[in-house]
């Protein structure tokens, strides 16, 4: 079943430079919490375009 991405999801896909959302989960999985704390930016800026980022924020 397909849902579409978020603005949310596809802000944080390309500051990855991943093609996948699932690969989303392998980034968390793999790398440490200040490497996942540098998304931070990507959340703020997409909060204001995206309610599910802005519910983070």
């Amino acid at each position: 079943m397909g849902y579409k991405a978020s603005p949310l999801t596809l802000n944080i896909m390309k500051k990855l430079n991943i093609k996948k959302v699932e690969e989303i989960k392998g980034f968390v999985y793999q790398f440490d919490k200040a490497s996942i704390a540098s998304l931070v930016p990507v959340v703020v800026e997409s909060s204001k375009q995206d309610i599910y980022a802005k519910n983070i924020t």
